[in-house]
């Protein structure tokens, strides 16, 4: 809780120095926190679908697959841009 309020403390200030309007961020902090609740949802009926039918340890080869992927998209955006 302390991380998320300092964050929205953090965020609040940069927006007031760059000049918009404030009012906005409640708006956009409610739907951060629905889209975040929205994909762990999907992600947890995922992982469980993935266990049911193909077994508790392909959701862990999954996670690999997809976190080594992000690592290498992420470096090479890097590098690129």
């Amino acid at each position: 809780m302390y991380c998320t309020a300092l964050v929205a403390f953090l965020i609040n200030i940069n927006i007031l120095q760059q000049g918009y309007d404030a009012n906005l961020l409640p708006g956009i902090f409610s739907q951060a926190v629905i889209a975040n609740s929205l994909i762990a949802i999907l992600s947890g009926l995922v992982a469980q679908i993935s266990a049911d039918r193909l077994g508790y340890t392909y959701v862990f080869f999954q996670f690999l697959r997809v976190s080594t992927f992000e690592h290498v998209t992420f470096a090479v955006n890097k590098c690129f841009f």
